[in-house]
């Protein structure tokens, strides 16, 4: 069982990687500069004007384009912590459920959950940092 359901994330994982990297990626053509995917905004997001990728010298040179892409990257990243701290409290209750009462299987459990609640606090820590970050160079703005 632990197999499969580690098996089952991993495929999982990989697969919102995989999606996530190649299927935002921007065509250049109208409409595409708005889209967001399960509320993911895309890497480009603060980058579009008239439906087409700025250039560098549109937003302020070529260091802000790229703390743009950094910050939308990193903005992604933690919304997906969030949504597998959700997916690892489901998975801590299941095994909290199915423990019945035997000591060894309610410990795990509660570690899982643990952790999870762990997870979920360091990912919410990080993407204050990121908020102040933004805040501190100026992009604030620019729909980051």
């Amino acid at each position: 069982m632990k197999k499969v359901l580690a098996n089952t994330l991993l495929v999982l994982a990989l697969s919102c990687t995989v999606l996530f990297s190649f299927g935002n990626q921007p065509a250049l053509a109208a409409d595409d500069c708005g889209k967001s995917f399960l509320t993911f905004k895309p890497w480009f997001n603060g980058l579009c004007e008239n439906d087409t990728i700025v250039t560098p010298d549109a937003v302020g040179g070529i260091a802000t384009f790229v703390w743009i892409i950094i910050l939308n990257i990193l903005a992604i990243l933690f919304q997906l912590a969030g949504y597998l701290t959700v997916g690892f409290l489901i998975y801590g209750g299941y095994q909290y459920v199915l423990a019945r009462g035997q000591p060894g299987h309610l410990e795990k459990a509660k570690k899982t959950i643990q952790n999870a609640i762990i997870g979920l606090v360091i990912a919410i820590m990080a993407t204050f940092a990121v908020n102040t970050v933004v805040n501190i160079i100026g992009l604030g703005g620019s729909g980051v």
